[in-house]
């Protein structure tokens, strides 16, 4: 009787001492399975947070560049010269909800609506651009206006490069905003940022002319040069905001 209990004894001790040998085994596996998920997350999110990373502290270096300094010297950065054309249109205003077309792409002048973008917005993204006729009306009282198309857009390199560039004109008349396929032709090929100014003799206000210059990628030395000749006192009216 001893040695029959005894047997079943054994018998429940190795099917126990099995049924802990198996959970060990499945407690490894299911750690190993937990280390790859794991791993496989941290691949994935380097791949995403890394450049992500690496993009801002890029961008955060071009707090203390100078103008001249961000993006493309102009040599490299196929502009073409300044090209003027007569300008129309001044103090003439529209209701805000008029569809606004223009010949030029993008426009230096023209009939506008009665407001304004506001002044301390410098820089605009596709999805918040006030509408073109507001825009123009800032280019009557003196604005630059620095326009970027779909493929400055898709670029956050460029993109934030002229995101620095409008933070240094913070006091300035000066907006940077996106060339929406919605508004009028494309670009001439191959460029794909243009720098607008609506230009008034101070001494004549009937001379007046629109300026544009165009550049294939993102050149804040050609931005300083045409901000720096075409100040905002060089408008029709430069002493509105």
């Amino acid at each position: 009787m001893a040695s029959k209990k005894t047997g079943r004894r054994d018998r429940r001790a190795v099917a126990e001492q099995l049924r802990r040998e198996q959970q060990r085994r499945e407690r490894r596996r299911g750690f190993f399975f937990l280390a790859g998920c794991v791993a496989v997350v941290l691949v994935i999110l380097g791949a995403a947070v890394v450049p992500y990373l690496r993009q801002q502290q890029r961008l955060h270096s071009l707090d203390d560049t100078a103008v001249g300094k961000i993006g493309l010297p102009v040599s490299r950065a196929g502009c073409s010269p300044v090209t003027t054309h007569a300008a129309s249109g001044n103090n003439v205003h529209v209701p805000d909800s008029t569809p606004m077309q223009y010949p030029a792409s993008p426009p230096a002048y023209g009939e506008h609506y009665a407001t304004t973008a506001a002044f301390d917005r410098k820089f605009y993204a596709r999805g918040d651009r006030p509408a073109l006729g507001h825009l123009v009306h800032n280019l009557e009282h003196g604005y630059n206006i620095v326009w970027y198309d779909d493929h400055v857009a898709a670029d956050p390199d460029q993109l934030g490069q002229l995101r620095a560039i409008a933070g240094k004109f913070v006091q300035q008349k000066f907006i940077v905003a996106p060339w929406l396929d919605s508004d009028g032709a494309a670009f001439p090929p191959g460029k794909h940022v243009a720098i607008t100014h609506w230009w008034a003799d101070p001494e004549d206000l009937q001379d007046q002319k629109g300026i544009w210059r165009y550049c294939a990628d993102t050149s804040g030395a050609a931005i300083a040069d045409f901000t720096d000749r075409y100040p905002f006192t060089d408008s029709p009216e430069p002493n509105a905001m």
